[in-house]
């Protein structure tokens, strides 16, 4: 058996005939991520000309261009811009931006505009309606399913559902692990790991590459590259799903076998074989003017179809068109399917063109173009891949691995593969951002949250035993930062070549940590040292079961469990070593002693699933890593219910939580029937059954109208929703009213400062008029009109900048204040301040214009409450204890935190604080700092001489951008870091001296403005 060997000659083998072209040849060791597309050979450039790449001084879309009731902005898809000058007088230059999910989101065309539309609905931002690649396997839509059961994959991100999951509630795109641009062959790659574009119980366990080449003459070349490195097949590859605007290109056109084309239009039979066409579909502004704008996708005519070496196609490949221009949707969807499993361990892919001109060229340049359109299995030997370097470098103090080399003088400590061979699992780097640990995984879901899924099935059912004991996977919860791609490695249980290999473990020793997650663990993965394996006498200790779970002791009713237990014993050393555990990752609120104790208190914003990596070791250096598993619950009193509504991002707000029905449907929610209780003719109160507390009442006649809103409790999961919904009899318009009591359910500490909400009618026709609702003192209050709305979403949001706009009036709203006629009574007009407010909601009138039928109203389908942000002075001197001498905030010593007032010690007033850099510190409990972009000044005297990284005044959550305020030192300079930006000084402040610093945000700033 051959051993590595940097000198040899490198060949890649491929799983297909010879007669496809791929044939690289590789030089051994390489810098690059993306090697596996040298192998593929591809056409020579129709045009020369310059791309150049940005991402700080980039071009916004033009407004319109996109959904703009939507609450999400275009920057939170940007990643990249590209802008091509075609050097030929007579070619096109274009602009086309990447997102964050590495798909290409907009293309723009001088004197056409934007071709490709950015965004379709607010559920959706950027990703889709734009060109990406998708798989499809293993999706069931079974009701017992109840909406996780997605079996698709997107390779750009997924959708917006947060009635399947609160936390499902902004934009998630796949997260980037590798990119490189080559200005030079005019060419961008990127790698992004697939996610099942919905809550689920699915793993999207599929790599996805792209290569984007401007070929000149108004050609982009994309190539995608699918990696499976999951345990099932993946089918039904869609490269890719794209379209363009049809308010751009109009009419569609097809090309024909022998030349030319011909008019396509939309039918019921939107799909056709591939190998009867001339290869490609495109659309135009006028097919009988050659010089009108064009646009084609070229797609082929499947070349390969019926050859040896291509019986994994379960089909010929199709082109899938659809005229999607209802609803105010401007697009026209063309999708190429190739029907083609990817099989566990390998990888395809999918050579395909963009063409744009004039009609004549368009049709020209796509003939020339339909034999390039390639596809094969590639299959990479261990033999022969390239290798990646790895080096050791220190991260926030922690030493991880990175395939970057961090000086000119590292060298590396092992090589991963530089491309996915055959079998083999990515090794990702990722950051626990609660914790701020980094990790290695071959599970790139090891870190996020995993829900408990609820069997339906029953026991003796097919598929019971599929779906028990299943979780559905929370990357969308803010947990884990991705932060790349470190090549591949290869399970001991599947290489072919393990000599001069060595363990994992072996390289990453105990300060490099490593987490299994679902894949492999560390002692289960080999990676090339040049030096055989030698783990020497000590063997490592060992968890009996991967998976630990545990069950809490109490369950009080005030909704809070003190939690204490024991893993002692979970684990055995064969050479009887003394055990220590520790956890990896996991929610903070768990402690574990290094004798195996578990304790700790979960809030309310723990209960469901909890999970955690933890560690035994054997103090000789050999680990064993395994998931530990408690399930928080409840208990609610449904006459007083503690009830959390929407989740917290970091920032005082509570955010998302589903409106618009049950877990299945989206706009079916549940017939109270004969309501619970009426308190008087015409006013239901929401009933209470199945566990679930009503927070809502609804006022008119039964039949016309009403509302109910539910809080999941008791753990269910099948009844996960809250429902805002009113049915309006034909030819009527009636009013609604929703009303939140900030006592009943906002976790918000500290007085309300304003709310926002996006609220639709279902059906086009219909219309609605809306007015915000406010109690403050115990009197309510109703605006002037903000807005009228009908079949489109209608965002609308009051804050403490525009409350005072506003015209306000006195009001008793029906159903409450003893007022259960069903009417409400508008008085004279009031002066409001946001602050203070009690409760909150809405007010409006809904109208149905048919003459016959019953139609479904209103919908509330996003709600959010914003705590009031402090914007007082606080001063803590530090003269005698931890008091604020300008403000209430007095704080608490933590840890080994005290006063000293030696002469000499301190600089100013009396005293100071005394540090030990470990674990003291102050707290200041209540106070939620200065939000947003509100201005602020923090200034601190401060003496040190120590050169880790350490927090000097911080607040806020990890997880979103801005989401934090963290002013830190880092190798003793000062620094400012807000989640996602960050700046550095250049003064040393770790001298030993006193040093005044201080940090300044102006009004309405960025992280670009702090001084």
């Amino acid at each position: 058996m051959l051993s590595k060997n940097f000198g040899m000659i490198c060949i890649l083998c491929c799983c297909v005939t010879a007669s496809v072209l791929v044939s690289p040849v590789y030089s051994g060791i390489t810098d690059s991520q993306f090697g596996l597309f040298d192998g593929i050979a591809e056409p020579a450039p129709l045009s020369s000309g310059t791309l150049t790449m940005e991402k700080e001084n980039w071009t916004p879309s033009a407004a319109g261009t996109w959904n703009v009731s939507s609450i999400w902005d275009e920057t939170d898809a940007f990643h990249a811009q590209f802008d091509f000058d075609d050097d030929n007088p007579n070619g096109i230059d274009w602009r086309v931006k990447i997102s964050k999910g590495g798909g290409l989101y907009s293309i723009d065309l001088p004197g056409l505009g934007e071709i490709m539309p950015p965004q379709h609905t607010f559920m959706s931002p950027w990703n889709d309606d734009t060109c990406l690649a998708t798989l499809y396997s293993n999706n069931n839509s079974d009701p017992q399913m109840q909406g996780y059961g997605n079996g698709f994959v997107h390779q750009v991100g997924m959708y917006i559902k947060p009635w399947l999951d609160p936390l499902n509630n902004k934009p998630q795109f796949s997260p980037l692990l590798a990119e490189d641009f080559d200005a030079a062959s005019g060419s961008y790659f990127v790698v992004n790991l697939g996610l099942c574009p919905s809550p689920s119980v699915n793993r999207a366990d599929v790599l996805f590459y792209m290569k984007y080449r401007h070929l000149g003459s108004g050609v982009i070349e994309i190539t995608f590259y699918f990696y499976n490195y999951g345990d099932f097949d993946h089918g039904y590859p869609a490269v890719p799903w794209t379209g363009v605007r049809e308010s751009v290109y109009s009419t569609q056109i097809r090309g024909v076998a022998g030349g030319g084309f011909e008019l396509f239009p939309y039918s019921a039979d939107r799909r056709y074989n591939v190998r009867t066409s001339g290869g490609w579909i495109g659309h135009t502004a006028d097919s009988s003017d050659n010089n009108s704008p064009a646009y084609s996708l070229v797609h082929g005519i499947d070349k390969h179809y019926g050859e040896s070496g291509y019986e994994d196609k379960s089909g010929s490949i199709t082109c899938f068109t659809l005229d999607a221009t209802s609803g105010g949707r401007d697009f026209k969807v063309m999708a190429t399917d190739i029907y083609s499993d990817i099989k566990c361990g390998e990888g395809l892919y999918f050579r395909t063109y963009m063409v744009m001109g004039t009609l004549d060229d368009v049709v020209a340049t796509s003939e020339q173009l339909v034999d390039e359109v390639e596809y094969a299995w590639l299959e990479f030997n261990e033999m022969t891949s390239d290798f990646l370097p790895l080096y050791e470098i220190t991260l926030d103090g922690q030493t991880t691995l990175s395939a970057t080399k961090p000086d000119s003088n590292a060298t590396p400590i092992a090589h991963s593969y530089a491309n996915p061979v055959k079998n083999s699992v990515p090794l990702v780097l990722m950051r626990d951002v609660e914790s701020g640990t980094y990790v290695l995984s071959t599970d790139p879901y090891a870190v996020c949250g995993k829900r408990a899924f609820e069997n339906l099935y029953q026991p003796g059912h097919s598929k019971y035993a599929t779906y028990q004991d299943r979780v559905i996977y929370q990357p969308y919860d803010g947990r884990t930062e991705w932060i790349g791609l470190l090549g591949f490695v290869i399970p001991e249980s599947k290489s072919t070549d393990p000599q001069e290999y060595q363990y994992l473990w072996e390289v990453l020793g105990e300060d490099i940590l490593f987490v299994p997650g679902e894949k492999f663990a560390a002692d289960e993965l080999l990676i090339w040292t040049g030096s055989p394996s030698n783990p020497g006498p000590n063997n490592p200790p060992a968890f009996a079961n991967d998976k630990i779970v545990k069950t809490p002791t109490d369950n009080p009713a005030d909704g809070y469990v003190v939690y204490s237990d024991t893993i002692f014993g979970s684990a055995t050393d064969p050479d009887g070593d003394s055990l220590t555990y520790s956890k990896l990752i996991g929610p903070a609120w768990l402690n574990i002693a290094t004798d195996g104790s578990i304790y700790g208190n979960p809030s309310i914003y723990n209960v469901g699933l909890n999970t955690w990596s933890v560690q035994v070791s054997d103090g000789n250096g050999r680990t064993d890593v395994a998931t530990l598993n408690i399930t928080v619950s409840t208990s609610y009193d449904d006459n007083n219910a503690i009830v959390q509504w929407g989740q917290r991002d970091g920032q005082g707000d509570i955010i998302t939580a589903p409106m618009t029905g049950d877990a299945s449907t989206f706009d079916n929610v549940y017939d109270p029937g004969v309501p619970a209780s009426p308190s008087g003719p015409g006013y239901y109160p929401a009933p209470a059954s199945d566990n679930r507390t009503p927070i809502f009442y609804a006022a008119s006649q039964r039949n016309d109208w009403h509302i109910e809103i539910w809080q999941q409790v008791g753990g269910e999961t099948s009844c996960d929703y809250i429902g805002a919904f009113s049915m309006v009899s034909p030819g009527t318009t009636f009013q609604g009213m929703v009303v939140w009591q900030s006592a009943d359910f906002m976790p918000v500490d500290g007085p309300v400062a304003g709310f926002n909400a996006q609220l639709k009618n279902s059906k086009g026709g219909d219309r609605g008029d809306l007015y915000w609702l406010i109690e403050k003192g115990g009197s309510w209050y109703i605006s002037e009109m903000v807005g009228e709305f009908n079949s489109h979403i209608f965002p609308s949001t009051i804050s403490t900048a525009n409350a005072s706009v506003l015209t306000w009036y006195d009001f008793t709203p029906f159903g409450l204040d003893g007022n259960a006629a069903g009417v409400a009574t508008i008085g004279s007009q009031a002066f409001i301040t946001m602050y203070d407010i009690t409760s909150v909601g809405y007010f409006y009138e809904t109208e149905n214009t048919s003459t016959s039928t019953t139609r479904s109203g209103s919908q509330l389908i996003y709600f959010s409450v914003t705590a009031y942000v402090d914007t007082g002075t606080h001063h803590w001197p530090f003269d005698t204890d931890a008091s604020d001498m300008e403000g209430d905030f007095n704080g608490t010593f933590e840890g080994g935190a005290a006063i000293t007032n030696v002469p000499g010690e301190y600089h100013f007033g009396t005293g100071a604080v005394t540090l030990d850099g470990i674990d003291d510190y102050v707290e200041i409990t209540g106070y939620k700092g200065i939000s947003g972009s509100n201005s602020r000044t923090c200034a601190a005297w401060i003496k040190t001489d120590q050169s880790d990284t350490s927090d000097i005044m911080t607040w806020g959550g990890l997880g979103s951008n801005g989401g934090s305020w963290m002013v830190q030192m880092e190798a003793g300079k000062l620094r400012i870091s807000v989640w996602g930006s960050y700046k550095i000084g250049t003064t040393t402040i770790n001298d030993g001296q006193w040093h005044h610093i201080a940090v300044v945000l102006p009004q309405g700033g960025s992280s670009d403005d702090i001084e």
